[in-house]
């Protein structure tokens, strides 16, 4: 069996091969090859001898059912636990073109089983995820899915009309937009999960109640012409 990695994170590659068996001695020989970048979620990692030793040299598997749910102002990542003892966490990958070119997103490691993203832009995204162990080495990339973080119907003729205000808020917010037209205002947690849902016209004002904490809400606003996203913060 073998295994590449960048073990120590020196821009280095650590080979690790495991030769013998079957009434040979057992044998585990280990190479470095300096000056050549490493590219850790390039190849498909398999190892009988991390499965059953688990030395930390070899890669985990790569996370599986990975699911995105897009929301008006954010996608939301999920996939399962991966049963690695040495599992130390995952990292996020997005491209804005399916088939990558991916970039790492997230700064430090993922240690649960949920991402939430705010990408820059209304667009389609596609994202992978990498499993990661003590020894820091990191498992190839997980299948692609797909997240949309979108403004539908957008009419920049009426978005100078639609405003939010004041945010940071402690009480209360309110959505103003024309008063001639009618619209929904959906306030969402971070999770995804819906906070509350109003319907009115002009000024739309929200009091949340005692038991909404303090924290970044996110907001769609839908009118019969447009559709627009907020980013609000309670404050107290």
């Amino acid at each position: 069996a073998a295994a590449v990695g960048d073990v120590d994170k020196d821009g280095d590659i650590e080979i690790a091969i495991v030769a013998g068996g079957y009434g040979f001695p057992v044998r585990v020989y280990l190479f470095t090859v300096e000056n050549v970048e490493y590219r850790p979620y390039m190849t498909e990692w398999g190892s009988w001898f991390h499965d059953n030793w688990n030395t930390g040299w070899f890669h985990p598997k790569a996370p599986q059912d990975v699911n995105a749910v897009s929301s008006p102002a954010f996608i939301r990542l999920t996939w399962t636990q991966n049963t690695e003892p040495d599992i130390a966490g995952y990292n996020i990958y997005r491209s804005d073109s399916s088939g990558g070119p991916y970039s790492k997103i997230n700064s430090s490691i993922i240690n649960g089983t949920e991402y939430v993203d705010i990408p820059p832009d209304s667009n389609d995204y596609f994202y992978c995820i990498t499993a990661e162990i003590l020894a820091r080495t990191e498992s190839r990339l997980s299948d692609e899915v797909s997240g949309h973080l979108g403004i539908a119907n957008r009419n920049v003729d009426v978005f100078p009309f639609i405003s939010a205000g004041p945010t940071p808020f402690t009480q209360a917010i309110t959505f103003h937009i024309p008063k001639d037209e009618s619209a929904t205002v959906t306030i969402y947690e971070s999770n995804g999960s819906i906070v509350d849902k109003l319907i009115g016209q002009g000024a739309i004002r929200w009091e949340p109640s005692q038991n909404i904490s303090a924290g970044i809400y996110f907001v769609k606003l839908e009118t019969n012409k447009s559709s627009l996203q907020y980013k609000i913060i309670k404050i107290r």
